[in-house]
């Protein structure tokens, strides 16, 4: 029973959120800065990093919220970048432009 229910529901939902995609690309780009946001933060939050962590926020004399946020627009824009190259590279591959 679970399956006759969740299997439809997961093709609509899937199909929806790809009308979605194609009719919005920036929803795309929003994803991925989120992506990149999340990674930020959880790179700065890791225990393993926490000493080192501390060490730069002493010497940045900033605390360490300021120093995740920083760290998580740091992980957006990185994406954002990589991604804008990605595509960049890509639109001078269609057009014959140097491999």
């Amino acid at each position: 029973m679970g399956l006759l229910i969740s299997i439809p529901l997961v093709v609509g939902g899937s199909t929806f959120i790809m009308a979605l995609l194609s009719r919005f690309p920036m929803l795309v780009w929003g994803g991925a800065a989120l992506l990149g946001w999340i990674a930020g933060e959880l790179i700065v939050g890791e225990k393993v990093l926490q000493p080192y962590v501390t060490t730069i926020t002493d010497k940045l004399d900033i605390n360490f919220h300021t120093f995740e946020l920083w760290c998580a627009t740091v992980g957006a824009s990185f994406v954002i970048a990589v991604g804008l190259l990605v595509m960049r590279a890509r639109s001078g591959a269609h057009r014959g432009g140097p491999d």
